[in-house]
């Protein structure tokens, strides 16, 4: 076996957490502008990942292979290395270790419909020839080849193969390193049993031979069952010529996946046994192919919903881990462990993995070394249609040692699907995906690993780059079989780790002591690699991201005071601002003649009181890693006493003598200012009275104090930081007024009346002021000032036409305003209202124009008239020009005095509020109240009898001599059947069919003015009768009898009957009424379905025949005779055939005890004596019975003897020693006996030593 070169090898595994070794969602291992897919990977010797994918960038699919070492390095340029490129597709890549440092990549080829493979050293170049080797070229289509290392340089394909034109098996070959093939050309078959077989898994043996598993449809498309055959490594088979059935249970069993420990083959598989839902089964085999875990396997799961897509990996202590996809409540991660016994470790029916919102689905795993196992799933809860990858880490005991939402492998845009996961040999994993984040189909990989893990620094710590700091780390205890470490450092992500923190560090060591002074980042990284004395890295493990400060704040400079600047004791020191751009700015310190002064100051000013003296003062700003930037100058400052007061300044508003309506007006005066010590406050009297306190300098108004209506005074006084004072230049006087003009009254135009005019007249009371004097009077309109600057002795005005109001209501007042704009509104609002536009034209509604009326006091309807404006009052009624009535308020009349027959005209006038009018349109009617002429029915007769449904009616006519006739109504049983009939219309025959039972009819005629006369009502009887069945509607027929039957009608009404059939059994043949035919095996009751047709009536009908069943017994079909071998399984089965299909039940009267039977199975093994024997077998339906009676014809074989004396003996030394073999043969024939290679002092003298 090849040594593999590992970066750990284990001892024991820890639970720590695993971390993310290369940069987040991983690196890109390969890419192109095509679709890449397929993906195949196994991890290397070395501690890195070679993996072979599809990639189309010319139209076709070609083959790519691409090594990724420990370190995170794509080896082979941006997409790997091109291994097959013919013409046409090569697809399905599958890549196995040479043991050496190189690959082996096998594809399929669908041009020639043959499996190629190629063979790479670890730099990527090709050992075998352009395009690679044919490693099988036999007839038909080879395709999905799997491929695994022999472990002896070489390496084992297995495929899905078609030569046999009959469907799909399964072939296997072995290569040499040299490409040569070392077992049959074309390969040796796995299974080549009848139906199809696919879907296979592979894993090595460990002694050059290979496990096969597969799907096998021997039993149907519908009973798919799952297989197993082991490869040594001359390409024997080990488990029978067609394999060994691993389930055969009724339904489906699927996917099955599998591993392999200590010579135990471990097999999961979904499974539709239960025929409503796919579960999880498993199985265990020895190298015997002994079946461990139960007959067709031991149920992982059971749950409700779908179980799908397990996995399996040996824990490592003779059981299993399993995972699978699972939607019991929604799409989710679910897992279990069997024991080496077959029994759950874990929760019965599994363990949820991962079940978070969202979708998870297409479980991967693999075993963590340690007995526990990896899981990566597709996960889309964050992105339906984008799904990402996450992982999750399964201790032996089902503790999930990552978080229980998982460990993100990859959550970045676009999707991540098509993941392979292989281990990486020392307790972590790879995972290789398709990515589509760049908008392209590329492969991206990562290494998840907790073999070293960087505890200092930790994430986002902050190092000062002037400070040494120490690197440490923790390594499981394990035999390191590399040389040393090299640690480097990354600033910005993907830079490739410029910066080389130390070299050559001992393997012993865990910590290291590091000053980066050249480091100033954010988002440094540090990468320890594994390196062999040769300079190969073998593995690389990474810090989380934290930050390095080197550089300090940005450059800033002093404000005030200035340079060389003389002041008061007490001083404000202000600099600009400055920031840090990495860690950012923590204080600011104040430096007095080189010392620091205070260093807790976080603003950019400081006020201090200082001794008497000479001073040189500088600012420095600190970062939070705690480098240090001086301000760009260093300043000198002189500090002494202040006698001299503020300056002078002056008082502005309110001005001396000023009036104001403010009850808080704005006090303003000019500032004063304090060369000394500096301007301290303001003091604000009032009337003499110090009201503010306090005011700050830079404010120069009061807004707050209180003004009563009078006469008051107001100043100013300036105080300096060491008290000196200086009053205000004046002392101003002004008056305060905010109280109203007197209350007023308006007069008109009244509250609610109307105008006809636009600009009607408006007057007020006289109004006066009692403070600075009335200044004008103003007329409002509708909230609107109309008209300013009335004269404030007036009390009418006439709005001349500017102001002319519009047409509607307003609402109007008056507003006097004094000097100061106080105003007082008149005590009413008064509405007016204009409008000077007559009501819409409205119509007359009844009687109609032209219409007829049939009373003399008929009523009179109009529609209402509008008016926009001011609305209608009331309404005038005229009838032929005389005004009828007036002050109508309604919308109908009705005259006191009749009307005389004769054409009539009316019309309406209407009046709005405003005495505006509008006259409707007119409308003619004439009145008629004289109905038409008598007139009487002809037929049907009173009380007649009719047999017809559908008689005809007659009447005589009429006529009308005021309005003119208009129509007839036809009425039956008193309903109206038919109206508007024409005058010279005096006969109807109805569509409508009359039901036999007893009518009333009569005729109404109405003139034009709708006066009518109805006939005396007469009344009739309808008779008519259905036809019906004569013969029998249920006769029964007997199963293989001739059966016949004719079909006789009858009609009460003597009527002809005319027979129409919609549905004959197709047994029945028909001639004219009658019917015959025989009814077969499987005949049900049947039923002859026809109408009747009297010429009136039409009568569905039916005649149902009833079939008796016989019975029919079984029969054997199997062979009467078999042949049995002596010492060698015997199997004999019965088949027999019923024709009703019965359930047939098998028995065996008598056996030779040599056999047993079970259901349609008789087995059993002859042994030595065992001779030509028979047995029966009868087969009953439950009603009949076949007997078969079946002879058995045993070949005896020869059984070797047996040597059954001891294989060890004593002898002694200078005494005689005879020895004779006891020899049993089974067949009590003579035997010879032979000493070979006797010692020289050993003789044989007859059949004793």
């Amino acid at each position: 076996m090849v040594k593999k070169i590992l970066i750990f090898i284990l001892i024991y595994a820890s639970s720590v957490f695993s971390q993310v070794q290369w940069d987040k969602n991983g690196i890109k291992g390969a890419s192109a502008v095509s679709s890449q897919l397929n993906l195949s990977s196994v991890s290397t010797d070395a501690g890195g990942v070679f993996f072979a994918y599809e990639n189309n960038p010319q139209g076709d699919a070609d083959i790519y292979v691409q090594y990724v070492d420990g370190a995170g390095n794509t080896k082979w340029g941006t997409s790997g290395v091109v291994v097959a490129t013919a013409a046409g597709n090569q697809k399905r890549p599958s890549v196995a270790l040479d043991g050496s440092g190189g690959v082996y990549v096998a594809w399929e080829d669908e041009v020639s419909e043959d499996i190629y493979i190629q063979h790479l050293d670890s730099q990527g170049n090709e050992l075998w020839t352009k395009g690679g080797i044919r490693a099988c070229s036999a007839s038909g289509l080879q395709s999905r080849v799997k491929a695994v290392s022999d472990e002896n340089g070489g390496v084992i394909l297995v495929w899905v193969d078609e030569r046999s034109g009959s469907g799909t098996d399964i072939y296997a070959q072995r290569i040499n390193s040299s490409g040569n093939v070392l077992w049959h050309t074309d390969g040796v078959a796995v299974c080549t049993e009848s139906g199809n077989q696919s879907s296979h898994v592979i894993k090595p043996d460990g002694a050059g031979g290979v496990y096969v598993a597969w799907q096998d449809y021997r039993n149907g498309y519908t009973n798919i069952d799952i297989y197993v055959q082991h490869i040594n490594s001359s390409g024997l088979s080990l488990f029978g010529t067609q394999g060994l059935a691993v389930v055969t249970s009724s339904n489906n069993q699927q996917k099955p996946d599998i591993d392999v420990f200590n010579g135990y083959l471990f097999i999961s598989w979904q499974d539709y046994r239960s025929g409503t839902n796919n579960d999880i089964y498993a199985q265990k085999i020895d190298n015997s192919g002994n079946i461990l875990w139960g007959t067709n396997g031991y149920p992982v799961c059971t749950s409700g919903g779908h179980q799908t897509n397990s996995r399996i990996v040996s824990d490592g202590l003779g059981g299993a881990i399993i995972v699978w996809d699972d939607n019991r409540t929604g799409y989710d991660i679910y897992g279990q462990r069997i024991s080496s016994e077959g029994l759950p470790v874990w929760e019965p029916n599994g363990m949820a993995v991962n079940s978070s919102e969202g979708y998870q689905y297409t479980t991967k795993l693999v075993s963590d070394g340690a007995n526990g196992a990896f899981v990566v799933w597709n996960d889309d809860r964050s992105s339906p249609s984008d799904p990402n990858l996450m992982a999750q880490h399964i201790k032996s005991d089902g503790t999930l040692l990552f978080d229980v939402q998982g460990l993100s492998v990859a959550d970045t845009t676009g999707y991540q699907d098509g993941h392979e996961i292989v281990s990486d040999g020392s307790g972590g994993f790879f995972a290789v995906w398709r990515d589509a984040r760049d908008g392209n189909s590329d492969v991206y990989i990562q290494h998840i690993s907790d073999a070293i893990v960087i505890t200092s620094p930790v994430s986002n710590e902050l190092w000062a780059g002037d400070v040494e700091h120490t690197i440490n780390w923790d390594i499981k205890p394990e035999s390191v079989i590399f040389d040393h470490y090299v640690i480097k450092a990354s600033v910005s992500p993907g830079d490739g780790y410029p910066v080389t923190v130390v070299d050559n560090v001992s393997k012993e060591q865990t910590s290291v002591n590091w000053t980066p002074l050249t480091v100033s980042s954010s988002t440094v990284r540090l990468r320890i690699d594994c390196v062999l004395q040769d300079g190969t890295t073998t593995a690389s493990f990474y810090s989380d991201l934290f930050r390095i400060d080197s550089e300090p704040p940005a450059v800033f400079h002093l404000l005030e005071p200035a340079d060389n600047t003389s002041t008061i004791l007490n001083v404000t020191f202000k600099w600009e601002s400055t920031t840090d751009a990495l860690s950012g700015l923590d204080h600011y310190e104040l430096w007095l003649n080189n010392s620091v002064y205070t260093d807790t100051l976080h603003s950019t000013s400081v006020n201090l009181d200082l001794s008497e003296g000479d001073y040189v003062w500088s600012i420095k700003a600190v970062d939070k890693a705690g480098v240090v930037r001086e301000s760009s100058e260093s300043w000198n400052l002189s500090t002494s006493r202040d006698t001299d007061p503020p300056t002078v300044f002056h008082l502005q508003s309110p001005a001396n003598n000023s009036w104001t309506k403010e009850e808080y007006p704005v006090f303003e005066w000019s500032g004063s200012t304090d060369a000394g010590s500096g301007l301290k406050k303001y003091m604000f009297y009032f009337d003499g009275q110090l009201m503010r306190d306090n005011i700050v300098p830079t404010q120069h108004t009061v807004t707050d104090v209180l003004v009563t209506p009078g006469s008051h005074s107001w100043y100013v006084v300036a105080v300096d930081s060491v008290g000196n004072s200086m009053e205000s230049e004046e002392i101003n006087t002004f008056s305060m007024d905010n109280v109203q003009p007197k209350v007023f009254s308006i007069i008109g135009p009244a509250d609610g009346t109307w105008s006809s005019t636009a600009t009607p007249e408006f007057s007020w009371q006289a109004v006066s002021d009692t403070g600075v004097g009335l200044a004008r009077v103003q007329l409002w309109v509708d909230d609107q000032l109309l008209i300013d600057n009335i004269n404030p002795s007036g009390t009418s005005l006439v709005p001349g036409s500017t102001y002319a109001l519009s047409e509607g209501a307003h609402q109007w007042y008056m507003t006097a305003v004094d000097s100061l704009g106080n105003t007082r509104n008149s005590t009413e609002t008064f509405t007016v209202n204009i409008d000077i536009s007559r009501p819409n034209l409205f119509n007359l509604v009844t009687p109609e124009d032209s219409s007829y009326v049939l009373n003399t006091k008929p009523s009179f309807e109009w529609e209402p008239a509008h008016d926009d404006i001011s609305g209608i009052s009331y309404y005038k009624f005229y009838i032929d020009e005389t005004l009828i009535a007036d002050n109508l308020t309604g919308l109908t009349f009705i005259p006191d005095n009749d009307l005389t027959e004769g054409v009539h005209q009316w019309k309406v006038k209407a009046f709005d509020l405003a005495g505006n009018s509008k006259i409707s349109t007119r409308f003619c009617f004439t009145l008629d109240v004289t109905p038409p002429e008598e007139f009487s029915l002809i037929s049907p007769a009173q009380s007649g009898v009719l047999h017809v449904q559908k008689p005809e009616f007659k009447w005589n006519s009429t006529n009308d001599l005021v309005s003119g006739f208009r129509s007839y109504t036809f009425v039956v049983n008193g309903v109206t059947t038919v109206e508007n009939i024409a005058r010279l219309d005096t006969s109807i025959i109805l569509e409508h069919i009359f039901e036999n039972g007893s009518y009333t009819w009569h005729v109404t005629a109405y003139d034009s003015a709708g006066n009518s006369f109805n006939t005396p009502e007469q009344s009739f009887t309808i008779d008519c009768n259905p036809p019906d069945l004569a013969s029998s509607a249920n006769v029964e027929a007997v199963e293989d009898q001739a059966f016949s039957y004719t079909l006789q009608t009858h009609d009460p009404d003597g009527d002809d009957v005319e027979v129409t059939f919609t549905a004959v059994p197709s047994w029945l043949s028909r001639n004219n009424f009658t019917f015959s035919g025989t009814p077969g095996e499987f005949t049900q009751d049947t039923v002859i379905t026809f109408t009747l047709f009297d010429g009136i009536y039409t009568v569905p009908k039916s005649v149902t025949i009833n079939v008796v069943h016989v019975n029919d017994p079984p029969v054997l079909t199997s062979a009467d005779h078999a042949d049995a071998v002596e010492d060698q399984p015997f199997s004999y089965t019965a088949t027999a055939t019923d024709a009703e299909n019965d359930d047939l039940v098998f028995t065996y009267p008598v056996l030779p005890k040599w056999l047993s039977a079970a259901g349609t199975k008789v087995s059993g093994t002859p042994r030595e004596g065992d001779t030509d024997t028979c047995f029966v077998v009868i087969v009953s339906d439950g009603t009949d019975t076949d007997t078969l009676k079946i002879s058995v014809t045993v070949t005896p074989v020869n059984d070797p003897p047996e040597i059954v004396s001891a294989d060890t003996v004593t002898a002694t030394e200078g005494s005689v020693f005879r020895y004779k073999a006891q020899v049993e043969d089974p067949d009590s024939k003579n035997v010879i006996v032979k000493y070979l290679n006797l010692p020289k002092w050993l003789k044989l003298s007859g059949p004793e030593l």
